[in-house]
């Protein structure tokens, strides 16, 4: 199984606050999905997808949540309503080929997947933290330049 990282999501309590801060950080930008994402999302083009494994641990649901992304490190900042449970990193994202394939070797080595998540032409499998020594970890396949793009596509 081939990985190659893709982002790390971090949870904030204040988009704006920590989008600041990080950005004058690491002297880079964080952008907001293309104004596109939301008027396909909005006539309902776009449908999020996402199945539970039915032995998994409970995981943490949201109203709304509101994410940026600086694409040029890998980063995203991630705000829930309501707060997650604990501020920090939130996951690591590893790009993969084949993610059946990729699910079924993380599932040979005992790591327990907790939900997979489908849009447009993007799909990830998040597995669960207590397996991987406390850090979740996604795997993600999709076609084109980023997860936006490929979200939009049907």
């Amino acid at each position: 199984m081939k990985l190659k990282l893709d982002h790390v999501t971090i949870n904030v309590k204040n988009l704006e606050e920590a989008r600041s801060f990080f950005s004058e950080l690491l002297e880079t930008t964080f952008v907001e999905k293309p104004a596109e994402w939301y008027e396909k999302r909005d006539k309902g083009e776009i449908k999020y997808e996402t199945t539970l494994a039915p032995d998994a641990p409970p995981i943490e649901k949201f109203k709304s949540t509101k994410t940026v992304v600086s694409e040029e490190l890998g980063i995203s900042l991630f705000e829930t309503d309501p707060l997650p449970q604990h501020f920090g990193v939130r996951n690591i994202c590893w790009r993969v080929d084949n993610l059946e394939q990729a699910k079924a070797e993380m599932e040979r080595r005992g790591i327990r997947p907790i939900a997979e998540n489908r849009c447009g032409r993007w799909k990830e499998a998040v597995f669960c933290a207590e397996d991987m020594y406390g850090v979740r970890w996604v795997l993600c396949e999709y076609e084109g330049p980023n997860t936006f793009y490929a979200q939009m596509q049907t």
